[in-house]
């Protein structure tokens, strides 16, 4: 089914859902399924619909995905590199910090 017959289909079902069917030839169907077609391709105009828009979204979900995962790829890096400053030092890795690439380590250091 192509979108012509769409339209003509959904126009005929309507009219006799009416009892109006009867009073068009096909070609009048034809026509006005044309017409609807156009209009409904125009929509846009009328009203804000956006188009094309779902290829921006998936790139956004995909940016978004790949942030995540470089996000939790460094959350990675720096507990593991905590751990080993931690295990150096022998301090509870909850003590170690890092601020602005400085290794802080033992509370007493960071209040």
């Amino acid at each position: 089914m192509n979108r012509e017959e769409y339209w003509i289909e959904a126009i005929s079902t309507a009219l006799e859902e009416q009892n109006k069917l009867h009073l068009f030839t096909s070609m009048e169907l034809k026509n006005i399924a044309y017409d609807i077609q156009a209009s409904h391709e125009n929509i846009g105009q009328a009203f804000y619909v956006p188009t094309g828009k779902t290829e921006d979204i998936d790139k956004i979900k995909r940016e978004n995905r790949e942030l995540r995962y470089e996000v939790a790829c460094l959350k990675k890096q720096v507990y593991i590199y905590r751990d080993s400053v931690a295990r150096r030092r022998k301090v509870p890795i909850e003590d170690v910090e890092i601020d602005d690439g400085i290794v802080i380590y033992g509370r007493a250091l960071t209040r």
